[in-house]
């Protein structure tokens, strides 16, 4: 165990010197330790250039931070990343980052050759940016890197997919419904209105003129769509696709951020088995992607609880 320990310790080491290939006067600090991952210090220094690298090109994956919290524990999983991206040697070419510069300058409308204008590349990322193209393409580098071993990761999964899944995924994408939702921060205010309305559409529409902060439409939209970003149960929109165009569902529904809403069905799109035949392997490949995902999600919640991080940077 002490042997792993040593090790551990080295290879991060090295991990640390290889991130920042040239030190500025503000890496003076960088012997000072900001956390341990796996028990090997990561330095202050590695810690701001991984804050830096998220706060200049933000979130590549998951979801956007919050909070200071949850930006620092952003940063703190970036480390770990890049710390497992090296432990198994995943490495980023030279074409690769001259790629990935290029691609990040086309998407700024920059119509100047970089590689044969140093000048104009170097002033464009200091008013731009604040530094230097050295710090520039080693952020590109480590952030390609983790992409990198994410990509490794996924590949390694060959979850199971069932055609009852593959069905599944068809009937939750295809079946498109368009809603207005009367919404409501407490159950009982939703079934106060809901028993006011007692159905009558004309009611509904004319109580919804009268209040419009509590009406939400969030337009011809997909199934699954309602499901993810809205929250509506499962099982409320196949019900919901059951009933006329124009009704009233008649439940409350508990929806995104624990808000209660009633619910009326303005248009819907009901999915055709025949279409399902023609696209079965799409969907099959989606479903499949989605589980390699769901994997990867799983996978760096081991991989987190192993590592054990320590932070000792102060907010």
């Amino acid at each position: 165990m002490k042997l792993l320990a040593v090790l551990m310790t080295s290879l991060f080491l090295f991990f640390n010197q290889a991130l920042l290939s040239a030190e500025t006067e503000q890496d003076k600090k960088a012997e000072e330790v900001a956390g341990k991952i796996f028990g090997a210090p990561v330095s202050m220094g590695n810690y701001y250039f991984a804050k830096r690298a998220l706060m200049v090109f933000g979130v590549k994956w998951g979801s956007e931070p919050a909070n200071e919290e949850e930006l620092e524990a952003k940063v703190w999983d970036n480390l770990l990343l890049s710390f497992e991206a090296f432990r198994r040697g995943i490495e980023v070419s030279v074409p690769e980052v001259e790629e990935e510069i290029s691609k990040t300058l086309k998407s700024e409308k920059l119509d100047f050759n970089w590689k044969e204008n140093k000048v104009a590349f170097d002033e464009w990322l200091k008013v731009k940016m604040n530094e230097n193209s050295e710090l520039f393409t080693n952020q590109l580098r480590y952030l390609i890197q983790i992409k990198k071993l994410r990509e490794q990761v996924v590949a390694g999964f060959s979850p199971i997919v069932t055609e009852e899944e593959t069905h599944q995924e068809f009937l939750n994408e295809y079946n498109t419904l368009e809603l207005e939702l009367a919404q409501f921060d407490s159950l009982k205010d939703a079934q106060d209105f809901f028993k006011k309305i007692k159905n009558n559409t004309k009611l509904w529409e004319k109580e919804m003129k009268k209040n419009p902060k509590i009406s939400r439409r969030p337009g011809f939209v997909a199934l699954e769509f309602l499901m993810d970003m809205w929250k509506v149960p499962k099982d409320a929109l196949y019900e919901i696709l059951k009933i006329n165009e124009g009704a009233i569902y008649p439940e409350i529904v508990t929806i995104y951020s624990n808000k209660s809403a009633a619910i009326r069905l303005i248009k819907k799109k009901v999915a055709q088995e025949e279409e399902f035949v023609k696209l079965k392997q799409s969907y099959f490949d989606q479903v499949t992607l989605k589980k390699k995902y769901e994997s990867l999600d799983n996978w760096f919640k081991n991989l987190r609880k192993e590592a054990d991080i320590e932070v000792f940077v102060k907010k």
